[in-house]
C-alpha cells in the first residue's frame, strides 16, 4: 500500500521495496519515515528527469514541471490564494490531470481532478500543455505537505510521480479567523462559527 495513513494504523511491522529490492524493514514509523524522506530527496532532481515514476504510465505524455505558488508568487498562508500548475510535455484527446495533497506523515488530506468539471472551469483538453489548479482561500493548516501526481486519458495511466513538490503554509485568516500553527489540531481549517446561549 502507498496509503501512509492505513500502514501505521494496521500495522506495526513494515517493509519499504523499491524495484522488487527490500531498503527497509522494521517499525511502522521507522520504514514509513525512511520511505518519506526517500520522496523528499527525490524533489531534489527535476521532475522531467525522475525515474520514480508510476510503472503503469504509458509515457504519450509525461509531467515535465510542478509548481506551487501563493498570491503574486509569495509563500503560501492559511486562507490565502494558491495556485498549482502543472506542465506537460505534449497533449493527447481528453487529457485530465489529478493533484494528490498528503499531510507530512503521507495521509491524504485532498484531491483535485481536472475530470471533475465544474462551472468555473476554463478547460481545453485537447489543447493546452499547461494545467493551473486555482485556490481562492488555501483551507490547509499551517504545516508541510506533499503533492502526488497522476495524468491519463480516458484508457491509460500517462505518467504518475509520488511526492512531485513539497510545500509549506504559514499561519493565516480563514473564514476571518486566525489559524495558527500551535492552535490547530489536523491538516485542514474549516469555516464555521460559535454561539453560546443561556441553559
Amino acid at each position: 500500500s502507498h496509503n501512509m495513513g492505513i500502514v501505521q494504523s494496521l500495522c506495526r511491522r513494515s517493509v519499504f521495496l523499491h524495484k522488487g529490492t527490500i531498503v527497509a524493514d522494521g517499525l511502522v514509523r521507522d520504514v514509513v519515515g525512511h520511505y518519506l524522506q526517500t520522496l523528499e530527496e527525490a524533489v531534489k532532481v527535476d521532475l522531467g528527469d525522475r525515474t520514480d515514476r508510476d510503472p503503469r504510465s504509458n509515457f504519450e505524455v509525461r509531467l515535465e514541471r510542478v509548481t506551487v505558488v501563493g498570491e503574486g508568487g509569495e509563500s503560501l498562508a492559511t486562507g490565502r490564494p494558491a495556485r498549482i500548475e502543472l506542465e506537460l510535455d505534449g497533449i493527447l484527446p481528453r487529457l485530465r490531470c489529478r493533484i494528490v495533497i498528503l499531510d507530512a506523515l503521507g495521509v491524504s488530506v485532498t484531491s483535485f481532478n481536472s475530470g471533475l468539471v465544474g462551472p468555473d472551469d476554463k478547460l481545453d483538453t485537447d489543447n493546452g500543455t499547461r494545467f493551473v489548479c486555482e485556490i481562492d482561500e488555501l483551507p490547509l493548516a499551517p504545516g508541510r505537505y506533499r503533492i502526488d501526481l497522476l495524468v491519463r486519458d480516458d484508457l491509460r495511466v500517462q505518467d504518475g510521480i509520488e511526492g512531485a513538490a513539497f510545500f509549506h503554509v504559514e499561519s493565516g485568516v480563514y473564514g476571518g479567523r486566525s489559524i495558527r500553527d500551535e492552535d490547530t489540531i489536523g491538516p485542514v481549517a474549516i469555516e464555521h462559527r460559535w454561539t453560546s446561549t443561556p441553559r
